[in-house]
């Protein structure tokens, strides 16, 4: 995958029993297991995103730092702000969802399986949740 400004370039590889990320030909961390979803350049191209996982649980790996272990991030990719400040995902834990931004938890429960992460500024956050033809959407203060 290509950054958005097409200076950078990363992708996962598979070694033995591990899974590398290699960003600029450089093998970065390792993992056990990395999410079939995409990795996320932010829109400012110097901070990467992806979701990683051992031992059963998921965590979300952002710039190369581990996040707090979840049973499972439910999200299609981490999704950052428009100036690259922030970065959120719909976590879950116990089978309750979270709402996390930069780590810490925004919101428990509204977010679901599915929910859509759009920025309107570097400070709100909106979910997009779809639940038996009912369209919800929050807004969120970071």
């Amino acid at each position: 995958m290509f950054s958005p400004d097409s200076n950078h370039f990363a992708y996962a590889v598979v070694a033995g029993s591990r899974r590398l990320i290699v960003q600029d030909g450089t093998e970065m961390s390792g993992h056990a297991e990395i999410a079939p979803m995409p990795l996320t350049f932010s829109p400012s191209s110097d901070r990467l995103a992806y979701v990683a996982g051992s031992g059963g649980r998921q965590f979300a790996v952002i710039d190369w730092g581990q996040l707090a272990a979840h049973d499972g991030v439910e999200v299609f990719r981490p999704s950052f702000s428009d100036d690259s400040r922030h970065v959120a995902y719909v976590a879950k834990d116990a089978g309750i969802y979270k709402l996390c931004v930069d780590s810490d938890v925004c919101a428990i429960e509204p977010p679901q399986l599915g929910a859509r992460l759009v920025w309107d500024d570097s400070d709100h956050l909106h979910t997009i949740t779809f639940d038996d033809r009912v369209v919800k959407c929050q807004r969120f203060e970071v």
